[in-house]
């Protein structure tokens, strides 16, 4: 049947299922129609033409369907022989027209229509387990990992359509599997990645805090030699500013010059003789031998 044909019935299957489930008018109907186990309309089709035609062909049919349905012979031995296929019929027998011919079309992509079929079930279970082979453009079941892994969702629910329930479960099962196989290859690598990260940050730690050390070194170094060059410098400034007035000649020096020499250097403390007090004692010292 055309598409034109075909969409009124699918649109009211999508309304049986949601009037089912009591859901809204725009509601998703794929998984409805899952969970009831309804075929959409064009696989119906598709399953009840190739099960008539098979039936026709070698299960119990009646007599005006057996008539209808001839099948295709070869005059030498072919590959095709193996097939079941039909002889097309004549465009002036209507009747048999619309049954061969889409038996015909179909035969082509089914699985169980070969000469090594196991045949039909008598049970309604049976007949809903007959698969019909997938269209062409639909993937096969075998798959490397790097494709299964690298799936999306929607790819995986299109590889999946025509499996059945064992082949999905050991699919899904195969691709939960490797995803955790790959999530704790991924674990290790970060992990091996960090602790590697941390040992660099570490050595270059490390090469900081000695550099920071010797320049420690070298500064406690200068303190000293600065420390010991103050310290001697203070020594001076007290042997200079306690050492006693030298006279003149046989003349002791005066008292009142003395007075006055206190007077312009001030009280002597040890430790803190200022460089204005050094250079004022060597002056005077100059002035008197002059």
């Amino acid at each position: 049947l055309p598409l034109n044909a075909i969409h009124p019935l699918q649109m009211i299957q999508n309304a049986a299922a949601r009037l089912v489930f009591n859901l809204p008018k725009f509601s998703h109907t794929t998984p409805l129609l899952r969970s009831l186990h309804w075929r959409p309309v064009a696989a119906r089709i598709r399953f009840k033409t190739l099960m008539l035609a098979y039936e026709a062909k070698n299960g119990p049919a009646p007599s005006y369907l057996k008539a209808l349905v001839t099948p295709r012979t070869a005059p030498r031995s072919l590959r095709s022989t193996s097939t079941a296929r039909l002889v097309p019929p004549s465009l002036r027998e209507k009747v048999a027209r619309p049954l061969c011919s889409g038996a015909e079309t179909e035969t082509d992509r089914s699985v169980w229509f070969t000469s090594g079929s196991r045949g039909m079930t008598t049970t309604n279970k049976g007949n809903k387990a007959l698969k019909v082979k997938r269209e062409p453009g639909e993937n096969g079941t075998s798959l490397t990992d790097d494709e299964l892994v690298s799936m999306s969702v929607r790819e995986l629910n299109q590889h999946l359509r025509g499996l059945s329930k064992e082949e999905i479960v050991q699919l899904k099962q195969r691709r939960r599997t490797l995803k955790n196989r790959g999530y704790a290859a991924s674990c290790r690598v970060k992990r091996v990645t960090q602790k590697e990260e941390l040992e660099r940050q570490k050595a270059e730690l490390q090469q900081e805090v000695e550099k920071l050390a010797s320049e420690n070194a070298s500064m406690k170094v200068e303190l000293d030699a600065l420390r010991s060059k103050y310290e001697a410098l203070q020594n001076f400034a007290r042997t200079v500013a306690r050492a006693p007035a030298v006279p003149i000649g046989n003349a002791p020096v005066p008292v009142s010059a003395r007075g006055s020499l206190a007077s312009v250097i001030g009280p002597l403390v040890p430790g803190k003789v200022g460089a204005t007090s050094v250079i004022t004692i060597v002056k005077s010292k100059t002035d008197a031998r002059s």
